[in-house]
């Protein structure tokens, strides 16, 4: 569950923000300001996570407009659907106002709520579907156990596996039997 969301110029100015009521706006706010200001004016790409006290902060940055997407959540938590949502809302958010981050308008407003609130319930969605296809029981044909023969299985004292007979080549084998035999007569 992500605890804060925005959308910010490259110099600071937020356009659309989204706030959980559960977080407090100040610990966010400071933890965006820390991000700016240690990863993206110094310009350090690294993995897209940065970590700032118990906040963890995944940020993508839309360089056409120099637009940085910031989601904010609890660093405990692994959200798994956070690179995907970030890549889904700056798609939707520069279809919706193209027109206006052109002409540099960025003091209107950008009324983004309902958008992002759909784009948020898709992405985790989709996120508890794989994570219920990874908890499914395999099928006994997809099983190791259903490719073993029954002679693999049978065991015998001392719980050894039965043996293999040893075929002889037949071509050396009998080569020495006659050799054996022309000597001694």
């Amino acid at each position: 569950m992500l605890d804060f969301f925005a959308v910010i110029t490259k110099g600071g100015l937020v356009l659309w923000y989204f706030q959980d009521a559960a977080q407090q706006l100040k610990t966010s706010i400071d933890a965006i300001n820390a991000l700016i200001r240690n990863v993206v004016l110094q310009e350090r790409g690294g993995t897209g996570l940065y970590v700032h006290g118990n906040l963890a902060l995944k940020q993508h940055l839309d360089n056409e407009f120099d637009l940085l997407f910031v989601a904010v959540y609890q660093n405990i938590l692994q959200l798994s659907y956070v690179d995907k949502f970030l890549s889904d809302v700056q798609r939707e958010f520069r279809e919706r106002y193209r027109d206006q981050l052109k002409q540099g308008l960025y003091y209107q407003s950008f009324d983004f709520a309902q958008e992002y609130g759909q784009l948020l319930r898709i992405a985790e969605v989709e996120s508890r579907m794989v994570k219920e296809e990874l908890k499914k029981p395999r099928s006994f044909m997809e099983s190791s156990k259903s490719k073993k023969t029954v002679d693999s299985m049978i065991k015998q004292r001392g719980g050894e596996q039965p043996k293999k007979p040893i075929k002889k080549k037949e071509g050396k084998g009998k080569k020495k039997d006659n050799e054996f035999n022309n000597n001694s007569k």
